[in-house]
């Protein structure tokens, strides 16, 4: 019997590393993967941090743009303002030079008459 019983205590001591092999393999295992996790917060964290520095950056330049258009649709309006003016006082003198030129039309030919 003494080979029964050498093989029993061969398989309890193979069972015996198998389980302590499986449970050092488990520890690994999960030491990875807190490893991981810990590492993935990070990312998490550096992305997030990305991603309001960028949203910062962006506000900005938004803000400046939109600072801008109003800047230029002012200047666009006062513009647009001065050339109706320029258009009004156009119009003023070509009205007076046409009187003049009537006048003196009418004052060279009530000359030319009178010669």
């Amino acid at each position: 019997m003494t080979g029964i019983e050498d093989r029993i205590e061969l398989l309890e001591e193979t069972d015996e590393a198998i389980k302590s092999d499986l449970a050092g393999f488990i520890f690994k295992n999960k030491q990875a993967i807190q490893m991981l996790d810990q590492k993935q917060i990070k990312l998490v964290d550096i992305i997030q941090k990305m991603e309001r520095d960028l949203k910062v950056q962006l506000d900005q330049k938004l803000q400046y743009l939109e600072q801008n258009d109003i800047k230029v649709q002012k200047e666009l309006s006062e513009t647009y303002e001065l050339l109706r003016e320029l258009k009004t006082r156009i119009g003023v003198i070509a009205t007076d030079m046409d009187q003049r030129l009537n006048q003196f039309e009418s004052y060279y030919k009530d000359s030319i008459e009178k010669m």
